[in-house]
């Protein structure tokens, strides 16, 4: 579920001064609107189902590749979440300048990197509860046409997924499913994903970063595994 302060979901969190939502909320949503960021360049390799784009080539025409109808999907619907976490922002923070570039991997950087501190704090709850299922809902759709899809090796991890999952009946629940570490081929973008639902994704300095906030003081560190 969401740690959300003041909605009647559950114990107050362990909260900044003036956040609505727990450090674990806030550094999900940081790590959604990271996500898109990074792999956003993913994505639009992705549109096409091969390298290149077809055309003139010496004296002979190859016709043009099929644009990936469902990449296309995803990357519009992702934009669209992203672009509406800017106007609870600016609502809230009117004095507030957007990026000199405002395509959506600037602005989710521009976000991430600056701008969920202010977010996690706009007054009305309502809008902050908003905000977090827009980034996540992003992170989602560029997770699916990535990462998701990516030649991997995955190693188990001993911990449960925190992402929030939307039940049947329109609660809102912890996700719960078992976490792997994933890395492509060449051993880059390390990722911790969710074996329940792979849409469910962090990156793996993120999710090292809470994990050693819950751990005890003096307890021994994990190995790069995260075992």
């Amino acid at each position: 579920m969401v740690h959300a302060k003041g909605w009647g979901l559950g114990p107050a969190p362990v909260t900044g001064v003036g956040s609505r939502v727990c450090h674990e909320c806030e550094d999900r949503m940081r790590s959604d609107l990271r996500l898109v960021a990074e792999r956003w360049d993913a994505a639009q390799e992705g549109l096409l189902p091969g390298q290149g784009s077809g055309g003139r080539q010496g004296t002979a025409v190859s016709a043009p590749l099929p644009i990936r109808v469902h990449v296309v999907d995803a990357v519009i619907k992702a934009s669209r979440q992203v672009w509406k976490i800017v106007p609870l922002l600016l609502d809230e923070y009117p004095d507030v300048r957007l990026p000199d570039d405002q395509s959506t991997p600037s602005i989710a950087e521009w976000l991430y990197r600056w701008q969920v501190l202010r977010v996690v704090q706009i007054q009305d709850a309502s809008k902050v509860l908003k905000a977090y299922w827009y980034a996540a809902e992003a992170a989602d759709q560029i997770a699916r046409v990535t990462i998701a899809d990516a030649p991997t090796v995955e190693l188990p991890v001993p911990d449960q997924c925190k992402a929030p999952t939307r039940l049947a009946d329109g609660s809102i629940a912890m996700c719960g499913g078992d976490l792997a570490t994933m890395w492509d081929q060449t051993g880059k973008a390390k990722t911790v994903v969710c074996t329940t639902d792979r849409s469910h994704m962090i990156p793996w300095d993120s999710w090292a970063k809470s994990m050693a906030a819950r751990r005890p003081r003096g307890a021994r560190p994990r190995n790069h595994a995260g075992i």
